[in-house]
């Protein structure tokens, strides 16, 4: 019996209302400010970037991951450099 209230409340709380989260009329960014977009911005950028070249960071972790493997005694499962 709380499973339907459950739903109604989040529902209101989290999308403004039944049907919001898929009526694009009802979503916006207005509530944000310039210094929000403006700090936004970047970090969805690099999410964006890191997200189809993850290279970078991979290549500083590689180090580590190789050193921790052989403390422990193990090989790289895939094969490393």
């Amino acid at each position: 019996m709380a499973t339907p209230n459950l739903k109604e409340d989040y529902t209101k709380d989290y999308y403004s209302g039944p049907g919001a989260a898929t009526d694009p009329t009802k979503f916006s960014l207005k509530d944000l400010n310039i210094r929000e977009r403006v700090v936004l911005t970047p970090l969805v950028a690099l999410v964006l970037f890191l997200g189809f070249y993850p290279a970078p960071v991979l290549n500083v972790l590689q180090p580590t991951v190789d050193a921790t493997l052989s403390s422990v005694g193990l090989a790289d499962p895939v094969g490393g450099k």
